[in-house]
């Protein structure tokens, strides 16, 4: 769960046109993948921009501000100077030099130790400072099946539920195919620590005969089915196996991101055979390096030289002429 909390991973790398070798391409692709893959996912354990937006000066426009709601799940560059704008207990602005920050400019920042002081509630108990992408359920049975074993939730709740009750056939919340983190718990809404280790999982159809047109149903009524990922998905999982049990307690943590589109390309740039591929491509100076971008120049500028020695050459007979 720290993982996710700490976030050393959400700092995107800057993408190049030629890298200094086959590696630093291989860690650019694997960091940036990692980012797409759990960005959300750990949008849903950070704190919440609150910076309001929209209308003008009358006061009904001041009313009808809303706020961002972005995560701010954004580094702020090294020589920044932007400040934390939480609130102490104390009443007063922190002002403290900034960490993270709101993607969208002159929005919302927060320092490292207001993010730790604001991600205990998300992580803890149900109520109007949880996070509403992580969810309680309980581990109703284990069922086997083709593509393995799928354990069924029931009981299924956010830990703050939205002012509307979603419409679970339109919703982005815990559909088929979505990545989920599931973390074992000893008792309902029991906070998630930050050294317990997550399950990593698919959600799945609940009834294998309905398929996942239907599936929205079974959410409706606070049910769900989660397959674990393993290597067969993701070849590059490591740590522990965690299982459920039966009638155990669990929380769900929504990626909001699909497996069938994360898993395999992550799989393949995580895995380190992949360097080893690219520097067999014969095209790999091409395609990582960059040369032929610089032989492309080289040539351009030995051809604009040999035409300014052909003109130089066009000038002399012509002055010979005139002699």
């Amino acid at each position: 769960v720290g993982w996710l909390q700490r976030g050393a991973w959400l700092d995107a790398p800057q993408l190049e046109l030629r890298y200094e070798s086959v590696e630093a391409y291989g860690e650019a692709l694997e960091r940036m993948m990692t980012l797409m893959a759990f960005y959300l996912g750990a949008a849903a354990l950070f704190p919440k921009c609150r910076h309001r937006q929209g209308g003008g000066g009358a006061q009904q426009q001041q009313q009808e501000k809303t706020l961002c709601g972005q995560a701010l799940v954004t580094r702020c560059s090294s020589g920044g100077h932007q400040r934390c704008a939480q609130t102490l207990p104390s009443g007063e602005t922190c002002a403290a030099k900034a960490k993270w920050r709101c993607s969208r400019h002159n929005h919302d920042a927060i320092c490292e130790g207001c993010l730790r002081r604001l991600q205990r509630p998300l992580v803890g108990p149900s109520g109007p400072r949880a996070s509403t992408d992580v969810y309680d359920a309980c581990v109703e049975r284990e069922h086997p099946r083709r593509d393995g074993v799928v354990y069924v939730l029931s009981q299924v709740t956010s830990r703050k539920p939205p002012a509307i009750d979603p419409n679970w056939q339109t919703t982005y919340r815990l559909k088929c195919s979505a990545l989920v983190a599931v973390v074992k718990l000893g008792t309902r809404n029991e906070p998630l620590p930050s050294n317990r280790p997550m399950l990593w999982a698919e959600v799945v159809p609940v009834r294998t005969g309905q398929g996942t047109a239907l599936d929205w149903q079974e959410r409706a009524r606070g049910r769900m089915a989660i397959r674990p990922l393993g290597a067969g998905d993701l070849s590059t999982l490591v740590g522990d196996r965690v299982t459920l049990e039966e009638r155990g307690r669990v929380a769900v943590v929504d990626c909001q991101v699909f497996v069938p589109e994360v898993a395999s390309v992550l799989s393949t740039l995580a895995d380190p055979s992949l360097l080893e591929h690219l520097r067999d491509l014969p095209f790999q100076n091409d395609l990582v390096l960059g040369h032929r971008g610089d032989h492309r120049r080289q040539r351009g500028g030995d051809r604009r030289q040999r035409g300014g020695d052909r003109r130089q050459r066009g000038g002399d007979r012509r002055q010979r002429g005139g002699d």
